[in-house]
């Protein structure tokens, strides 16, 4: 019989199906824990990276890796005593890199981007880590 069986015609679909999830679930597993290829982003000794949202978690561990490869940061932060406390605390692992500070809330609608992107003119910024998430605040009633 010249015709495709149906059971041909299913092992077909299932193999595509398989190979695409395989090849899926690499990719996924080369991102998690393959090299990381940040330092592609690390021109010179003079290289910035702006990290947002730099205060706690993800930021704060995001800024001392980086700080670690080299790399001059300019964090943002809402609070000016939190921001100081994380610059003094990645300055401790003892490299010699530059660290900025940009103090503004995320959430306001009136961020002058102009003078912040003024007060970095002639910095080498390479690299942005925008870790700033907010959601509009819903009242419930």
């Amino acid at each position: 019989n010249d015709m495709v069986s149906t059971t041909q015609l299913l092992v077909a679909v299932g193999a595509l199906v398989v190979a695409q999830t395989t090849y899926a679930f690499l990719r996924l597993a080369v991102i998690y824990f393959g090299p990381s290829r940040v330092d592609r982003y690390l021109h010179s000794p003079k290289s910035y990276a702006l990290v947002t949202g730099a205060t706690d978690g993800i930021g704060k561990v995001v800024a001392t890796k980086l700080y670690k490869r080299g790399f001059n940061l300019i964090l943002h932060g809402r609070n000016a005593e939190k921001l100081k406390g994380v610059i003094e605390e990645i300055k401790s692992v003892g490299q010699a890199k530059d660290i900025k500070s940009w103090i503004v809330d995320a959430n306001s609608p009136d961020i002058d981007f102009e003078a912040a992107v003024a007060q970095w003119d002639g910095l080498e910024i390479t690299l942005v880590v925008n870790n700033v998430g907010s959601a509009p605040v819903r009242e419930f009633t």
